[in-house]
């Protein structure tokens, strides 16, 4: 993954190892990642192309706007899924 435009900034946060990266100019959260995690999350809409993935599941249902449409059947989560 690159930034084509502008810097990111980059915080660290409690708890300790987990990293949010955010645009310098405007302040948008670009991405997410822990020291200890193969993965990074990225915001979807910073994004200009398709990733050539799709979502497996929704988390953090509870913080979704009242017009926000999702006919998937995927698993949905109001915070984490169970068992996490």
């Amino acid at each position: 993954m690159s930034f084509t435009a502008g810097l990111a900034s980059c915080w660290t946060q409690w708890p300790a190892g987990k990293f949010r990266h955010f645009c310098s100019a405007c302040g948008a959260h670009l991405m997410s990642e822990r020291v200890a995690h193969p993965h990074v999350i990225v915001r979807v809409a910073m994004l200009d192309e398709d990733p050539g993935s799709k979502p497996v599941m929704h988390i953090w249902r509870s913080h979704d706007v009242s017009w926000l449409q999702d006919e998937s059947n995927l698993p949905s989560y109001p915070e984490w899924q169970a068992g996490r």
